[in-house]
């Protein structure tokens, strides 16, 4: 996928994303970003097994094209270091998994080298589970963003 397509692709699912959001929240001011909320669906979309329904509509739905993973995973590389350079904005990414699940080694190291983020374990039906996350996205977003999740909100079948 050629840098081109991946920004048409991107803005496709913005304008798509915007529309759905507007729809939902009619009269109300609406902040969102298309690039982070794409960049989650392609990790999840590295994860699902080719050819099945659930890739062809996150590639429908994330605009993918139905493109090879490996090149979708290289266009967000290519982005997300893009991002790393920037002194003003930080983006990151992170991916928990329930402890006892295990990462296929693919799927992990593509979310490793091409999305910047290593999938961590945590046991959603703890009491600590909330607090986990929470502390993680303060530390990487420099405290600006506290108390994402709710304690209480998570359980085992998070």
């Amino acid at each position: 996928m050629k840098d081109g397509e991946f920004a048409q692709g991107l803005e496709q699912f913005a304008y798509c994303l915007h529309e759905q959001l507007s729809r939902a929240n009619p009269g109300q001011n609406i902040i969102h970003s298309p690039l982070s909320v794409r960049t989650s669906g392609g990790m999840v979309r590295m994860g699902a097994t080719e050819g099945s329904a659930t890739a062809k509509e996150l590639d429908e739905g994330l605009r993918f094209g139905g493109r090879d993973v490996r090149e979708i995973a290289e266009n967000f590389d290519a982005v997300l270091k893009t991002y790393e350079q920037c002194q003003i904005l930080k983006m990151v990414n992170g991916l928990y998994v329930m402890q006892g699940h295990e990462v296929g080694e693919q799927f992990g190291g593509i979310l490793e080298k091409s999305f910047h983020s290593k999938p961590m374990e945590i046991d959603f039906g703890s009491k600590q589970a909330a607090s986990i996350i929470n502390n993680w996205v303060e530390s990487q977003t420099n405290n600006v963003i506290k108390d994402l999740i709710s304690p209480g909100v998570l359980d085992k079948d998070s």
